[in-house]
């Protein structure tokens, strides 16, 4: 646009012409004002020439405005201003749809021309803002268009705005089908609802970062894209989004192809060393083991190992496995073509790939035989050379069209080749080994060809070494230096091959210094014999690492030894795990001793506790004896539960249990029992969440460690005792035993007493392990709170420092919220009451233990209730005492661990003979089992051993008032 405007004035008043010429030079108006009175002249002056405005009438003498214009692209960029009558509102209406710039109604006497300078500008400078917006856009979309990367604007419903040219030719669609497409429709099925969840967080305002998705072409095509999206807002509303893409297709497609190479690495290397593990088979047994391994690892269709005839013509199959077919073939097939070009390809070290058999001229003339079956696509044809001859191969066949072989497959076939190479040197030793011994005479002769043979065969064995895990070496015992370390020693030892074996000093080095001495003694004996040593490394990191090294000798032609050749495995791994099994099968024997002990003791004690009632009674006066004895009982039932607790960690029912109910109940405890000079301090988080576990065995967990911390502080000290709640996540897990990431409760007991010495923090819980006298502790407190809280899933921790205290924490795994049940009282231990008055009422009651000394103390205890007894050693003498006084008998008490017949068997066989004899059950152990069994049977009264009279007296009078239905 010049900077003079150019005004087209069409109108077919001249009048009308000539006033607005008039109006522009009184008002000194920069216009170049061009008449025409008709639509023909107005068209041909638009030919000739370029006008800014464009001034019409609506009505001209050859037809109207619009048909200068009859649609909006003969508009073209064209400002219009229509001038229409008086109340012609409609023509008005039209032109504004037309795409005209404005309109004018005419006034008398040309007043409407006053306002006509003004309308003028204001579609001039609409025109100018027009171009300059259009200008814009065409830089943006040239600037776009240029780019690699893929933009796009999406609406909030997912209608795609905008897309610039590489998005277009990434998913195949042309400009006119870009507007009805919604970007959801290009998402791929599987991430469609993902993708649902990012576009909503976006168009909400959220930032989600770099996003990967993958989309379908327009010709079906998976492709992904990666990039960040940003959202456009107008007034707090979001209008558009705008992403920016960059095709990642082909990347993630050779990553992927880049992981399933890795994989298959694993595997043939896992295949190549049971194929070493194995070597010792019998050779025919070992061809099978080699074929049958390496089709499976590959994904063949063949697997086959052929060697020349002796004569030399003819190849022989010596071991063929086809796929499906569980067992190798038996027939011995041969290739009878012409094999010369074949065997001169064999002659080289590396093996024969071949991705179309019939284009290979090693392979001519053998398609379709029984070597290369027709159906086969692809083969591998690795050397299996003797004496630096080819004597056949192992060949690997595949029926997949468009398959390549992959480098890594190659080299398998080389390495399975190489075993079938050591696998006939081995049987060719065996043989030779075996014509030694009568021929004698030739020995010297023999021992220079093995020796030369070896020293040809050490390329290969080069070869096969460095693809196995275990480090092989050699070393010159002369001059005490390593000749060879395979690579594996980077993985062991974590050094390279050359770092750490310079000589036999370095090697040293490297050995943990605890097993330095053997390891000197060990480089002694390989020098002059076999020798093996397992021994500790530490490798540059600090990890100790644990190896077995064996050492064999090598002799030289007149039989010394000059050199030793090693293989060393890395076994830290196997041997944690023989540790950890020992260290269970150590837990599990002294938990069985435990129980049988605990089982013994109860019975022990529990003549004693009846005994010293009965004693009671008879001779009263001498109560603080009697309490003290009793006492001391109680103390040694409580041991005895913790064996049982500890040998089978046997609780009841599990239920949830809120934190602040138990803490609350131990503090009153704690306050009633603990010295005077111990201050409790007890707090509990209000946001605890709940345990689920057994409230007698947690309530056990928390006193223990209490009363760990009171024995910790014999002078006095500050107890603390509290609960809180902690997500433990991978870090925090790795650095606790039996720890595993989620939502935890942690009880923490804390107390300024002795501490613990560093030495034994790892010991404290083991099982019978203490620091305290020998009268002052079982030793079972902290190994039965270990496996209690084991047991429920969770794990302890423990910090401490001598003279400054110590912390355990109990992590316990949270529990839902609904349901918890508020924890039951903590029982204290109390002294006896005096003995009851006999209750009995001359009942009848049949009493059954195998201890005589419990079974009499049993029999005195209720006859001084004031019931009549029989007594029973065995279940088989008390079922027929039960069929004799089955008239008269009110009642039966009987221990459940007995010789012969049991009690659960003696109580099954009652309740035919009997089926409402009321029962009591006591024993020294009861297991969950054998609670859920005697419920069944209609046992509700079961009382552990040691017990007192007054429990006796309880059970028996609950059972004969409830018989069983």
């Amino acid at each position: 646009m010049s900077n003079t405007p150019r005004i087209l004035h069409l109108d077919s008043d001249g009048g009308e012409q000539r006033t607005l010429e008039q109006l522009r030079r009184e008002r000194g108006l920069a216009w170049t004002m061009t008449p025409a009175s008709n639509l023909a002249e107005a068209r041909a002056l638009l030919a000739a020439e370029v006008f800014d405005v464009i001034v019409t009438e609506l009505r001209l003498p050859d037809g109207e405005a619009f048909d200068l214009f009859p649609d909006r692209a003969a508009l073209g960029d064209h400002a219009v201003l229509l001038v229409t009558g008086h109340g012609d509102e409609a023509a008005a209406a039209r032109a504004l749809r037309a795409g005209f710039s404005d309109y004018l109604v005419k006034r008398p006497g040309h007043a409407h021309l006053a306002d006509l300078p003004a309308r003028v500008e204001v579609s001039l400078h609409a025109r100018r803002t027009e171009r300059g917006l259009r200008d814009t856009a065409s830089k943006l979309s040239d600037l776009f268009d240029g780019t690699s990367e893929i933009i796009q604007s999406v609406d909030p419903r997912g209608g795609l705005e905008y897309v610039n040219r590489r998005w277009r030719e990434t998913f195949g669609y042309r400009d006119d089908e870009i507007a009805g497409i919604n970007l959801f429709s290009l998402i791929h099925p599987g991430e469609q609802a993902h993708c649902g969840l990012l576009f909503q967080r976006l168009m909400g305002g959220e930032d989600i970062g770099e996003i990967e998705t993958r989309f379908v072409a327009r010709d079906g095509r998976v492709v992904t894209l990666r990039g960040r999206a940003t959202v456009r807002f107008e007034q707090g509303r979001p209008i558009a989004t705008r992403t920016i893409f960059r095709d990642v297709t082909e990347q993630r497609r050779l990553e992927e192809i880049d992981r399933r190479r890795q994989e298959r690495v694993l595997r043939l290397q896992a295949n190549l060393l049971q194929l070493r593990e194995q070597s010792d088979t019998e050779l025919g047994a070992y061809l099978h083991l080699v074929t049958g391994t390496t089709l499976a690892s590959v994904g063949l269709a063949v697997s086959a190992v052929w060697m020349l005839s002796p004569c030399g013509s003819r190849l022989e199959c010596r071991s063929r496995h086809r796929a499906g077919a569980a067992e190798p073939d038996e027939e011995r097939a041969g290739a009878t073509a012409d094999i010369t070009a074949l065997m001169a390809a064999l002659s080289g070290e590396f093996p024969v790939a071949v991705n179309q058999p019939g284009e290979s001229p090693a392979l001519a003339g053998l398609a379709g035989t029984g070597l290369i079956p027709a159906e086969t696509v692809g083969a591998i044809l690795a050397p299996v050379v003797l004496e630096g001859q080819p004597a056949g191969c192992v060949l690997f066949t595949h029926h997949e069209e468009g398959r390549q072989w992959e480098p890594e497959e190659v080299r398998f076939g080389a390495a399975a080749a190489a075993c079938v190479v050591l696998a006939l040197e081995r049987e060719r030793r065996r043989r030779a080994e075996q014509e030694n011994l009568t021929l004698q005479r030739d020995l010297e002769r023999l021992v220079a060809e093995r020796t030369a043979e070896l020293a040809e065969s050490e390329l290969r064995f080069r070869q096969l070494a460095e693809n196995i895990g275990e480090v092989f070496y050699t070393i010159d015992l002369t001059a005490g230096r390593f000749l060879y370390v395979s690579p594996a020693v980077a993985k062991v030892w974590g050094r390279t091959a050359d770092e750490p074996w310079a000589s036999t000093e370095a090697w040293l080095e490297a050995i943990h210094e605890e097993d330095r001495a053997a390891a000197k003694d060990f480089s002694v004996r390989r020098a002059s014999g076999p020798a093996e040593l397992e021994y500790r490394i530490r490798r540059p990191d600090g990890v100790v690492r644990r190896v077995q090294d064996r050492s064999f000798p090598v002799r030289d032609a007149h039989g010394f030894i000059y050199r030793a050749a090693g293989l060393a495995v890395d076994v830290t791994d196997r041997r944690n795990a023989e540790a950890g099994r020992i260290q269970r099968q150590r837990l599990e024997a002294i938990g069985n001793l435990a129980s049988g002990i605990a089982h013994d003791l109860n019975n022990t004690l529990t003549p004693i506790t009846l005994g010293l009632q009965l004693l009671r009674r008879k001779y009263p006066g001498e109560e603080e004896v009697y309490s003290r004895i009793l006492k001391s009982a109680a103390h040694g039932s409580n041991v005895i539960r913790q064996l049982l607790r500890f040998a089978r960690g046997a609780g009841g029912e599990r239920t949830p249990i809120r934190s602040a109910d138990l803490i609350e109940n131990l503090s009153a405890l704690i306050t009633a029992t603990f010295p005077r000079n111990i201050r409790l301090q007890a707090r509990c988080t209000h946001d605890a969440w709940p345990v689920f576990g057994d409230i007698g065995q947690l309530q056990q967990v928390l006193l223990n460690l209490c009363a760990n911390s009171r024995d910790a502080m014999p002078e006095g000290g500050t107890l603390e005792l509290d609960a809180a709640n902690l997500v433990v996540d991978a870090a925090y897990a790795s650095g606790a035993v039996d720890a595993k990431a989620g939502r935890y409760v942690v009880w923490r007991v804390k107390d300024i007493g002795v501490g613990i010495p560093e030495g034994l923090i790892n010991q404290i819980f083991e099982p019978f392990f203490t620091t305290k006298g020998p009268n002052q502790g079982t030793g079972l407190g902290l190994s039965t709170v270990a496996r209690i809280v084991r047991d429920h899933g969770g794990f302890v921790t423990v910090a401490s420092e001598p003279g400054r205290g110590a912390t355990f924490r109990v992590h316990l795994p949270a529990a839902e919220a609904d349901g918890v049940a508020s924890a039951a009282p903590v029982v204290a231990e109390t002294v006896a009451p005096a003995a009851p008055a006999a209750g009995g009422a001359g009942r009848h009651i049949l009493v059954v233990d195998d201890e005589a000394s419990v079974l009499e103390t049993l029999c005195a205890t209720l006859q001084a209730m004031g019931y009549r007894t029989s007594a029973a050693a065995d279940g088989t003498e008390a079922l027929i005492r039960a069929a004799e006084q089955r008239a008269v008998l009110h009642g039966m008490v009987t221990d459940i661990h007995m010789s012969g017949i049991d009690g659960l068997k003696l109580i099954r066989t009652l309740r035919h003979m009997l089926p409402r004899l009321p029962i009591v059950v006591v024993s020294g152990r009861v297991d969950i089992a054998q609670q859920r069994e005697l419920a069944q049977a209609g046992i509700g009264q079961i009382i552990l051993k040691p017990f007192t009279e007054e429990q006796l007296a309880d059970a028996l009078e609950r059972a004969l008032a409830s018989p069983p239905n």
